[in-house]
């Protein structure tokens, strides 16, 4: 098995594992479509329903890039979200102490 598939797989075992309400279903989003580790995951994830009682309803393959930069546009949005309210907690507080 490929070491990306086995990252894949044993991070996601722990999150099954410790999950204090058990999923039924899931939903996978990939951006290698059925190239590289994915299809070791495939196979590894056909055997999610013995294991943890997960059903895999669907396989969403993307074109490879686009969940990263899917996922960095969000993160960016949350980062210039924060430095917002941040710069404007000291902008505030400056305004507030300097009287």
């Amino acid at each position: 098995m490929g070491q990306d598939a086995w990252f894949t797989a044993s991070s996601l075992h722990v999150v099954f594992e410790n999950l204090d309400s058990k999923l039924k279903w899931i939903t996978i989003i990939s951006d290698n479509k059925s190239h590289y580790h994915c299809i070791e995951l495939m196979l590894i994830i056909r055997h999610w329903k013995d294991w943890y009682n997960i059903t895999p309803r669907k396989w969403i393959f993307l074109e490879a890039g686009k969940v990263k930069t899917l996922i960095d546009s969000y993160h960016m949005q949350v980062y210039y979200l924060l430095s917002f309210i941040i710069y404007s907690a000291i902008i505030y507080s400056f305004l507030i102490y300097s009287y």
